[in-house]
């Protein structure tokens, strides 16, 4: 394991029956034995880092490490119930500096405390907040009677790595030859028994392992090397608590009942797409639900997160899929790595077909409008996505939101069977904040494994791969379905092709059937005048020139 960022080493220094610096020769033998663990770990895990030595009052102990610790890039010393004695101003201050310098890649924090004290111990680890650092080893070294309860305090519950060295004491007898009296007298041992715990070794459960004996004298490196790992971890079939909701083609669900909370089972889309690959490769199962109140997550002012932001905020959850990354919400959760960015396009109304009627004539006229003279409103008003989308096709109304989704419902309720849409999508893309991510309850201790799981799906270019094919999958389905709907011998419509030409038909010539129309009509009229005037003109003729018409 090599130093990295913002990583702490915790020391626990546990000793029964006393503080070791006031029992005669545990300060001297038992304290050097200690101090040569724990410089030995250091050695292995973390050169270079720096110390941060934490004890409950003044420690030779902590000396004594400090001396076994060559390689580190400085010290710092801390009695904790002196800290804990200042005014809170004062406590924040000193918690604040505690961590040192930001030029620091790693940081080991030494904790020294006795038997009677170890719940300021703990206190202290809580005020520090140590639950939200997962990658931090955990050493403790006290007796066999509190490994139990030191490895499942819930100060610790996120600690990936802890090891507990179970100190032995061992009784020694002298002889007064001139009082003839025994002596007896407690002492630490060269031995300790090492127990390390595992959040997933149970069948997914947590469970706490007996390691070889360790030899505090002749302790190997060999031994050192193997008592933290840095193997990818195996969640042992542990099953993870999801919360999401459905943001067509990232997730997509079906709802098992109508319950608020309820499971859902997950559709073809790319967050199932990843979580199936990565339960083979970690080995893990999960359960789905919706967030209680089937919101996203907002904060309604008292700092408690509604939606599924809150369900990971009070830990109901252990991760939610697809979450937009803002910064308000990073805050409160911890997201992976982006692995999707839905831009946001204008979705309008595409011009419509001009009158045929006037076809005949179009030629010697102007031209007609384009899509950039359409009036948009200026006021943004809300309402579900289906209903916007009619808005739009009433004219004098856009639609803005995110490209696939808007391009999905597109599909899904406004094309027919041969793939036309009457909606033109803006060429222009708009990206909003970061991206959009898995998120995480804070400090849990499986996120970084999950975030490399995700960069490495999306090197790959898997999540393009994958949008694409269920795009089209989708467009299939709906397509269709839509043929299978439509009656036969429906009126043909007019349909635009790929490139933008038009295939004529009948419409196309109803202009020259409404002029020859016309011109019937006109002829009509023409005629029917004519028999009228003729009628017209015989009655107004004269009598001598009618009774010269009768005599010839």
């Amino acid at each position: 394991m090599q130093p990295c960022s913002a990583c702490v080493l915790l020391f626990f220094a546990a000793m029964a029956n006393g503080t070791v610096d006031q029992t005669p020769g545990i300060a001297s033998e038992g304290g050097h034995q200690v101090a040569v663990v724990v410089g030995q770990m250091l050695e292995r895990h973390f050169a270079g880092c720096q110390l941060v030595l934490v004890a409950t009052t003044h420690s030779l102990l902590l000396q004594q490490i400090n001396k076994q610790s060559s390689n580190a890039m400085g010290s710092v010393v801390v009695e904790a119930a002196s800290l804990f004695d200042q005014e809170q101003p004062t406590q924040d201050h000193l918690l604040h500096g505690l961590w040192g310098e930001a030029r620091h890649t790693c940081r080991a924090l030494i904790l020294h405390l006795t038997h009677d004290d170890d719940s300021l111990a703990f206190r202290l680890l809580l005020t520090a907040e140590l639950w939200l650092w997962p990658e931090t080893p955990v050493v403790i070294l006290g007796v066999r009677s509190g490994m139990e309860a030191s490895l499942h305090h819930p100060v610790l519950r996120n600690t990936k790595h802890i090891l507990y060295f179970a100190l032995h004491l061992q009784r020694k007898s002298t002889l007064n030859t001139r009082l003839r009296i025994e002596n007896s007298k407690k002492e630490w041992s060269d031995k300790a028994s090492v127990y390390r715990r595992c959040l997933y070794c149970n069948d997914g459960g947590m469970h706490v392992q007996l390691l070889p004996q360790w030899d505090v004298n002749t302790g190997n490196k060999q031994h050192i090397r193997d008592l933290i790992s840095d193997r990818p971890e195996d969640f042992m079939g542990y099953e993870f608590k999801i919360v999401a909701l459905p943001f067509f083609p990232i997730s997509a669900f079906k709802r098992n009942s109508e319950e608020p909370g309820t499971i859902f089972t997950p559709l073809d889309s790319i967050d199932l797409r990843m979580l199936d690959s990565f339960t083979a490769h970690a080995n893990f199962t999960y359960e789905v639900r919706e967030p209680r109140d089937g919101q996203w997550g907002v904060d309604p002012g008292d700092g408690n997160w509604t939606g599924s932001v809150g369900a990971l905020q009070q830990e109901r959850a252990d991760f939610c899929l697809v979450l937009t990354v803002n910064p308000t919400r990073i805050k409160i959760v911890e997201f992976t790595v982006p692995y999707f960015r839905e831009p946001i396009v204008i979705f309008s109304l595409k011009p419509g077909l001009l009158p045929q009627h006037l076809a005949i004539i179009r030629p010697f006229t102007g031209r007609g409008t384009t899509p950039a003279d359409q009036y948009f409103c200026s006021h943004l008003q809300f309402a579900p996505a289906e209903e916007q989308f009619r808005r739009v096709l009433r004219g004098s109304y856009s639609h803005i939101t995110y490209k696939n989704i808007g391009s999905a419902i597109v599909a899904a309720s406004f094309t027919d069977s041969r793939g036309y849409t009457p909606f033109h999508i803006s060429r222009s893309e708009h990206i909003q904040y970061v991206g959009k991510g898995w998120g995480f309850r804070r400090g849990a201790p499986f996120r970084q494994r999950f975030s490399k799981m995700i960069q490495h799906v999306v090197e790959g270019g898997f999540v393009d791969h994958w949008l694409e094919e269920i795009l089209t999958s989708h467009m299939k389905k709906e397509k269709l379905k839509k043929v299978n709907e439509e009656d036969e011998g429906k009126e043909d419509k007019i349909f635009e092709a790929a490139d933008g030409r038009v295939s004529l038909g009948l419409a196309h010539l109803q202009g020259a059937f409404f002029l020859l129309l016309l011109g019937c009509g006109v002829a009509f009229l023409t005629m029917i005048g004519e028999h009228l005037s003729d009628d017209t003109s015989s009655d107004h003729q004269s009598p001598l020139l009618r009774k010269n018409l009768v005599q010839g």
